[in-house]
């Protein structure tokens, strides 16, 4: 039978309750005290959810991953449940950012959480659990492509000051084309055309050559290339690997290395590797950069229908959850195409 019972006393391992006329002694672990506040011997504070203890650390899932934190370096301990007043407020760290789940267009080794939706400028997603996560690229819907990108987490491990995660996944499309080109050379039948040599327009058919840029799938028709909304099915397979530091300023700082190939048919394999930093200037303001490498890239400000020697790319941008007051809304710029970015968990 239910009772209503005051706290009188508690502890990290016993809670002693007033029932009625009796008292109750009840084992802390009892109440299940999940959340739990550590202060480190540095004045750093963890809050999250304890998942397990052993004699030399704790295991606890923060919102920017699951870390370790040895024993030795931490001075208080806060458990807290809905039975357990909270004993220290908690404070507002940089480091509660959550982890990016991409740098711009390209994964990184982290993954949403559990049951957390996430919504792009050009995708949305869910996560159906801590290591597994869907999304699809909304946008491509237009073009007739239902299309979804699984994400699966291998591995995080490390401690707070240092963490490593490592990821895979695949990018499965119905339909519409890849946002590749390439630069062709191929024969072009010209009807009409002005002569230098005659000054003058001259009314008939001449095969020229041409180059220019095409989008990989196009359809050569008389000559022209049309892109067309593609019907094919076709994929992207991924892997990235994340190393996480703690700043001693405050935030983090991640380095991302990852490698992604897409396969269309009757087409040549198009390979993407890429090398990203992403660092915490301030607790509403993230700095990003990435160096990519990719031959079926082209750039916004390239202007010729050239090839590129050297397909080696720069991106750098920065974002910021400041504008609007919501701590989950991120937006900002950066220098690649489509230039403007954002996104929201939730």
């Amino acid at each position: 039978m239910p009772c209503k019972a005051t706290l009188l006393v508690y502890s990290r391992f016993f809670v002693f309750l007033a029932c009625g006329f009796c008292c109750i002694n009840v084992f802390s672990e009892a109440i299940n005290p999940k959340v739990v506040s550590v202060l480190l011997d540095s004045g750093e504070v963890i809050n999250g959810e304890q998942l397990s203890e052993t004699s030399e650390e704790l295991v606890i899932k923060t919102d920017y991953g699951q870390i370790r934190v040895e024993k030795e370096r931490i001075s208080q301990i806060s458990y807290q449940s809905k039975l357990l007043p909270t004993k220290r407020k908690q404070r507002n760290l940089p480091q509660k950012n959550k982890q990016l789940i991409d740098i711009w267009f390209d994964p990184t080794g982290y993954t949403l959480d559990e049951g957390e939706f996430y919504f792009s400028v050009l995708s949305w997603g869910y996560g159906y659990t801590d290591k597994l996560q869907f999304t699809t690229a909304w946008y491509k819907y237009f073009d007739g492509d239902l299309n979804i990108r699984t994400k699966y987490q291998v591995f995080e491990r490390g401690s707070f000051s240092s963490q490593q995660a490592f990821a895979v996944g695949v990018h499965l499309h119905t339909g519409s084309l890849p946002d590749k080109y390439d630069v062709k050379t191929f024969d072009r039948i010209e009807k009409g055309y002005y002569s230098p040599e005659q000054d003058k327009f001259v009314d008939e058919e001449r095969t020229v050559m041409a180059t220019e840029w095409v989008r990989v799938g196009s359809e050569k028709e008389q000559g022209y290339f049309y892109e067309g909304s593609g019907s094919k099915f076709w994929g992207e397979a991924f892997a990235a690997y994340t190393w996480s530091l703690k700043r001693k300023s405050g935030g983090r700082m991640n380095i991302t290395l990852g490698a992604s190939g897409i396969y269309y048919p009757d087409e040549d394999m198009m390979p993407r590797v890429y090398a990203a930093v992403e660092m915490d200037l301030h607790e509403h303001i993230k700095v990003l950069g990435e160096v990519f490498y990719d031959p079926y890239y082209r750039p916004l400000y390239h202007h010729t229908e050239d090839d590129i020697d050297m397909p080696v790319f720069l991106d750098l941008g920065f974002m910021t959850n400041k504008l609007f007051g919501l701590k989950d809304l991120w937006l900002g710029i950066h220098f690649q195409q489509p230039v403007i970015s954002g996104f929201y968990r939730f």
